[in-house]
């Protein structure tokens, strides 16, 4: 299970930059896109992960835990992190337009900093509309 998916993790982390760094504003992808989604008013997300099938589980309950909903889960299903930045942007830009057109779906987040999506996203929200 991967660490930076618990909450005491990501508490200990704010903790160690707050030492460092008094009073500058911390935050992780996780906790960040939680956020913007709150702050969007969207509730109901396409998950799209390169996880494995636990990991992304793990990932959806998160998510789900904090007041989201999360109808719809795809993932690459990848165990090993030095693959990740390997997958084409083509299937990440199909799954998201998938996800984002789907009526389940408010919006989409594709997780993972490590995979080639920042150039898919432009494409993906002109296609979804």
């Amino acid at each position: 299970m991967y660490f930076w998916l618990h909450d005491d993790w990501r508490k200990r982390v704010v903790q160690i930059l707050e030492q460092v760094h008094p009073g500058v504003p911390s935050s992780n992808p996780l906790t960040a896109a939680k956020a913007a989604f709150a702050a969007l008013k969207v509730g109901r997300i396409g998950l799209l992960t390169p996880y494995t099938p636990d990991v992304t589980r793990a990932m959806q309950l998160n998510f789900v835990n904090s007041g989201f909903e999360i109808p719809l889960v795809g993932s690459f299903y990848e165990d090993n992190d030095l693959n990740v930045g390997k997958i084409s942007e083509d299937p990440i830009l199909d799954t998201a337009i998938s996800m984002g057109k789907n009526s389940q779906c408010v919006g989409v987040f594709i997780s993972c900093t490590g995979l080639r999506s920042a150039r898919v996203i432009e494409n993906a929200e002109v296609a979804i509309g």
